[in-house]
């Protein structure tokens, strides 16, 4: 067959990657999730790896292959929060990589702002929260 190219890899196949083979294994390793299917940046849950997006690390545009060692599995937000941060082609896929191996996790830093907009937060506490998120000493 002329032009055929194969598909990108399943997400299980990209996960496995990364959690058994990868280099970066050590320092991504609290993210992956376990068995359970999340982001690998902001560790946001999903029922089903199918809902977390592959995102290239070497931009498939840029000549990026589509195989578990250039795609990590994100959520729409922190894919394209990726994609803007380090979209340009001569960002090193080291640099996203760290990235995502220091993210502060979606627990961290989404839900006291999401408890203070319904209410169940006060403007104390929720400043306590966010400055704890960030490393701060609230007093």
């Amino acid at each position: 067959m002329t032009g055929y190219r194969p598909g990108p890899p399943a997400h299980e196949a990209i996960r496995r990657y990364w959690l058994d083979i990868s280099p970066w294994r050590q320092q991504l390793v609290v993210h992956l999730g376990g068995n359970e299917p999340c982001c690998f940046a902001c560790q946001l849950g999903f029922d089903s790896w199918t809902h977390t997006e592959r995102a290239h690390l070497i931009a498939h545009a840029h000549g990026g292959p589509s195989t578990p060692d250039n795609l990590v599995l994100l959520c729409a937000l922190c894919h394209a929060t990726m994609d803007v941060l380090f979209g340009h082609p001569t960002c090193p896929p080291e640099l996203k990589l760290t990235w995502i191996a220091h993210h502060p996790g979606w627990y961290a830093t989404r839900l006291p702002h999401w408890k203070a907009a319904i209410g169940q937060l006060d403007e104390r506490s929720y400043q306590a929260q966010v400055a704890a998120t960030q490393g701060i000493d609230p007093t």
